[in-house]
């Protein structure tokens, strides 16, 4: 049990689900519903528990919710609200491409997109060589039709979410749902302990931008609210709160690495919510300090104007309408929050936003020219002389970029962008006739 107090609000008690609370009737300020188990892909959360940031934000009761079944994140978001009414805001996190469908088939359960950890998913499918017709891929339960529509060649099946990584290995199925962050990382670790080369591991991204008409899922770790959190000066100041508490802890993560996986360690132990016994995690400092890292690149890409986590509507209606393709009358903004909760000021541009949307248009007309004329297009970066800036470039990258789309990492870029890139980097002696 916690005390957390700040501000002007009495604040009190952290527990989980099992524990007692503080408020008047029972109820805690803030209940959070995460949709897996307390893991390195909530490492900007535990850096707030664990660090008190939450209790910096005025939070006096914060409780997290068991872990809940796949799929039914907002079913049980809007239960706990229902059951808690003086709970002043209800949490849970889920990725787009399952709350939008989700909330869409059922629009009484009152629930608000309002921000996201990772700007676009890591969802991939794993396979040992190319997928062929009639191949058989496994997949988490709410996740089957999706991949159905991505894979129509294939048989999509449910399967078990702790044994997938063996599974694959094993041949129960030729294909399996995984996350970049986790499950890839893992595998290549399994490959190497039975002698395989872990090169032979294939990964199609389900969001490539590869294509104009490809998948979009949208966002991923996307935090929603029960809709009273949004109402009243109250609720909204400790819906914000935990936002500010959240992003400022993934700040933590981002610059501090290594305490951050002290920090989820320690919130596992508080909170008890890793009790699930899976093969694609690794107790191993290499396999924690990479997962991380690939987890903070995904947090590093959600920053807009001044702040991690914003959501942004272009993107937002991009996935609706895709996910909601065969719906009639369907709002871009469905499930959006437009009350702006957790906006950066108006008049601050949202450059991050506009380089990664002009990147991923460039990424498709590499593609087309690849396709059109047998190889990549290539692009010269010349540089002349020492630029000063260059002496923090790995910091930068860290802090605020990751390889597939920093300027300080340009060759990187580029590969991960359909580009042949060759940098070139001249003495300030040079003259135009060299």
């Amino acid at each position: 049990m916690f005390t957390i107090t700040v501000r002007n609000r009495s604040l009190s008690s952290l527990s989980t689900a099992t524990g007692s609370s503080g408020g008047n009737d029972g109820s805690p300020d803030v209940a959070v519903q995460l949709d897996y188990y307390m893991s390195l892909q909530f490492a900007g959360v535990a850096c707030a528990l664990v660090n008190d940031v939450y209790k910096s934000k005025g939070i006096n009761n914060l409780q997290f919710l068991p872990t809940c079944p796949v799929g039914l994140e907002a079913a049980r978001v809007r239960s706990y609200q229902n059951a808690n009414p003086a709970t002043l805001a209800t949490f849970g996190s889920v990725e787009q491409n399952i709350f939008t469908p989700t909330l869409h088939a059922d629009p009484s359960l009152n629930v608000t997109a309002v921000a996201s950890m990772f700007r676009r998913s890591p969802l991939c499918v794993a396979s040992l060589g190319p997928l062929k017709k009639g191949d058989v891929i496994g997949a988490h339960e709410d996740t089957v039709e999706l991949l159905q529509r991505i894979f129509p060649e294939q048989k999509i099946v449910a399967s078990p979410r702790g044994s997938k990584n063996t599974d694959l290995l094993d041949g129960t199925y030729q294909g399996i749902q995984a996350y970049t962050t986790t499950e890839v990382p893992a595998l290549h670790r399994l490959m190497q302990g039975r002698g395989m080369d872990p090169n032979g591991l294939q990964f199609q991204m389900l969001e490539d931008g590869s294509a104009v008409d490809s998948a979009q899922l949208g966002y991923s770790q996307m935090l929603f609210v029960a809709n009273e959190s949004l109402e009243g000066s109250d609720r909204r100041e400790a819906s914000t709160a935990f936002l500010e508490g959240t992003f400022e802890g993934w700040q933590h993560a981002i610059r501090n690495p290594d305490e951050a996986i002290e920090a989820v360690s320690e919130a596992q132990k508080m909170l008890r919510l890793d009790d699930e016994s899976n093969d694609h995690t690794f107790d191993s400092i290499s396999f924690k300090q990479e997962m991380l890292g690939l987890v903070n690149n995904h947090v590093k890409e959600s920053f807009i104007g001044d702040r991690h986590g914003v959501l942004h509507p272009h993107r937002w209606s991009k996935a609706t309408n895709w996910l909601l393709q065969d719906k009639k009358d369907v709002d871009p903004l469905f499930g959006f929050d437009q009350t702006n909760l957790w906006q950066p000021p108006s008049n601050l541009l949202h450059g991050n936003e506009l380089g990664r949307a002009a990147l991923e248009e460039a990424k498709v007309s590499a593609l087309k020219f690849a396709e059109t004329h047998g190889r990549k297009p290539s692009l010269a970066v010349i540089t002349v002389g020492e630029l000063s800036r260059y002496g923090h470039s790995k910091r930068r990258v860290q802090l605020y970029s990751n390889p597939s789309n920093s300027w300080f990492t340009k060759t990187d870029t580029g590969k991960n962008n359909g580009f042949d890139v060759t940098e070139i980097n001249l003495s300030e002696t040079s003259t135009t006739t060299d």
